[in-house]
């Protein structure tokens, strides 16, 4: 009985296994120009970058060292986006490999990513999460629906005729459309006039429940904290985002209003209303009942009530607005004798 003799590979094997698997690690498999260095580049000489782009070995070390160093990113000498980790790792070390990632990862957090990011708030903590949350789809409105709509309503839908109004009520029953394309050709409308026809029905489908805020809520494993990655803040047990959008939304109001409340354009009452004075004399009263001194900002028991207050007079300020009446002489009778003119008080 003969032997079973191994047969060793042929050059040409070897060669062509090697270039398979240079090429599966991104080696490139043609003769190129490198856009770094501008050198005629022989095959398998260089990588393809992740972004479809060619370079040279030589440039990649000597330029990926440069950024380690520097603590940046590579970018792409072709179309400038960075160089991901996984291309690193085709010609760097492991130790060169940890610290580019590290640098990536300070790049993702320090970019704005769309508002998709969310850092954790905690000083020195170095978590973060991606923030993704698709929006409910809009119900679509069934072609069914069609046959519920009166002549007035479709008369009131762009594109809508009163012929083919009545074709629609004659040829749309319940049960004979199947979909849209059915509907078009049927009453034989142009696309926009069904593509109207369909947004009108969609207008009136009911909306989606509002998804729960409790899908915001995210505890950070590193510093035990839970965070609202929507409103960038610690969880807020028993309250909505919006109610907080709303409290925050009235502080900023409130302290603007207490700036013109001490410039004087402003009064608060006790009840916490803001009070504007627009005419009249310095005695007031609040909605809630409460009377009070305009000029001197002291409460009263009742309305018009004498008190010490730094300004004399009904009025808190000159009165605006009001006519000038100037002084004027007149002459009256003396039932003791003879006349005399005397001169009326001015006005105020």
């Amino acid at each position: 009985s003969g032997k079973c003799e191994k047969r060793s590979p042929s050059s040409d094997e070897v060669t062509a296994r090697l270039a398979k698997e240079l090429i599966a690690l991104g080696a490139n498999a043609k003769a190129f120009d490198c856009p770094c260095c501008m050198c005629e580049c022989e095959p398998y000489a260089g990588l393809i970058l992740s972004c479809s782009h060619p370079i040279c070995l030589d440039c990649l070390r000597s330029f990926g060292s440069q950024k380690i160093k520097t603590r940046q990113l590579m970018e792409c000498p072709t179309c400038q986006e960075s160089v991901p980790h996984t291309d690193v790792a085709r010609v760097f070390s492991p130790a060169d490999v940890e610290k580019y990632i590290a640098i990536e990862a300070l790049s993702i957090r320090n970019g704005d990513q769309d508002g998709k990011l969310f850092n954790c708030q905690t000083p020195d903590c170095p978590n973060s999460v991606i923030i993704d949350f698709p929006k409910p789809k809009e119900p679509e409105a069934p072609v069914s629906l069609v046959s519920t709509l009166k002549y007035g309503e479709l008369r009131k839908i762009k594109g809508v005729y009163p012929g083919l109004a009545r074709i629609i009520r004659q040829r749309c029953a319940v049960g004979t459309l199947r979909d849209w394309d059915d509907l078009q050709q049927a009453i034989g409308a142009p696309s926009s006039t069904i593509k109207a026809i369909r947004q009108n029905l969609k207008s009136k489908m009911p909306k989606p429940p509002e998804p729960s805020d409790f899908r915001y809520r995210w505890p950070c494993q590193a510093c035990k904290k839970v965070w609202c990655v929507r409103c960038k803040i610690e969880w807020h047990e028993g309250k909505t985002c919006l109610d907080v959008k709303l409290k925050d939304k009235f502080k900023k109001g409130e302290d603007d209003m207490m700036k013109l409340v001490e410039q004087g354009d402003l009064f608060k009452c006790k009840c916490g209303k803001f009070i504007e004075k627009s005419e009249g004399c310095k005695y007031m009263k609040c909605k809630c009942g409460l009377y009070f001194c305009w000029a001197c900002k002291k409460f009263l028991e009742k309305d018009h009530q004498e008190h010490s207050c730094t300004v004399q007079g009904l009025y808190a300020e000159p009165q605006r607005n009001r006519p000038a009446r100037p002084r004027f002489a007149f002459w009256h009778d003396n039932p003791w004798g003879g006349g005399e003119a005397k001169a009326a008080p001015a006005f105020p």
